[in-house]
């Protein structure tokens, strides 16, 4: 992994996606085998833990204290050559299905 940079240059796309999901977003942590990338605030946190291990990337969104959705957290394991564009849309539409079904909640 070293050779390759490390998670924060072979997942790069991922750790690019959501350092531009908030202006605040930032990388708390990086090695050669993860990256913890996120934001953190008055309004909670939601930071996610992207892991290489054998043959696979693990992704781990924790949230906490957010005024929406509460405390959460959600894993996803992708092959660790899947096309980061479609590991990017699963996230995408697992978090817009899970934010939907919370407002849906609320509504109730």
């Amino acid at each position: 992994m070293k050779t390759q940079g490390g998670v924060r240059q072979k997942y790069s796309k991922i750790v690019d996606f959501v350092l531009s999901s908030h202006p605040d977003s930032k990388i708390f942590h990086k090695d050669n085998t993860s990256v913890v990338v996120g934001v953190q605030g008055i309004a909670g946190s939601q930071v996610f833990y992207i892991t290489k291990s054998f043959g696979v990337v693990i992704i781990q969104m924790k949230v906490r204290n957010n005024p929406l959705w509460g405390n959460m957290e959600r894993v996803w394991k992708f092959p660790e050559n899947m096309d980061q564009e479609k590991i990017i849309e699963q996230i995408t539409v697992d978090t817009k299905r899970d934010m939907e079904i919370i407002i849906k909640n609320l509504n109730q």
